[in-house]
């Protein structure tokens, strides 16, 4: 996929209005490199990353970039997990069946119909998608 001008100015609408958003493609410069952007420009504590209740929405004002899209869903975890918990609200690996409430309706974070625990990303590197082992996973930061 070429970058153009019109694909840039795309890419822009969607980091401004999406939640948390990864994005792959191919390019012609890096013989099929994967390249990933992960918009942490504004997430979902609580409810999943689709929530109608802007209550469970924050800010935590960051992009991610990289070639691993599983390494970048992996490194959000402890963003959520510390928005949790300055919210009170139980850990998304917690197993305990007090958490459990089939008449849940996600208007409790301490509540849910069912185990929410985060496992798709680690499932995801049992077929070889990416790395979920957050010590294998080389991270940069740059602060502006």
């Amino acid at each position: 996929m070429d970058v153009t001008d019109a694909g840039l100015a795309h890419l822009g609408r969607l980091v401004k209005e999406s939640s948390w958003l990864i994005m792959t493609h191919d390019t012609h410069f890096d013989h099929g490199q994967r390249h990933g952007i992960m918009d942490g420009l504004r997430g979902v504590w609580h409810g999943g990353p689709f929530s109608p209740n802007p209550k469970y929405r924050f800010y935590p004002k960051m992009i991610r970039f990289g070639t691993d899209p599983v390494a970048l869903d992996r490194l959000l975890i402890p963003v959520i997990e510390e928005k949790r918990r300055a919210e009170n609200a139980v850990s998304v690996f917690d197993r305990s069946p007090s958490i459990i409430d089939p008449r849940s309706r996600r208007d409790n974070p301490n509540k849910n119909s069912f185990l929410r625990e985060p496992g798709h990303i680690e499932f995801a590197t049992r077929f070889g998608l990416g790395v979920h082992d957050i010590a294998r996973i080389k991270d940069t930061r740059i602060e502006l």
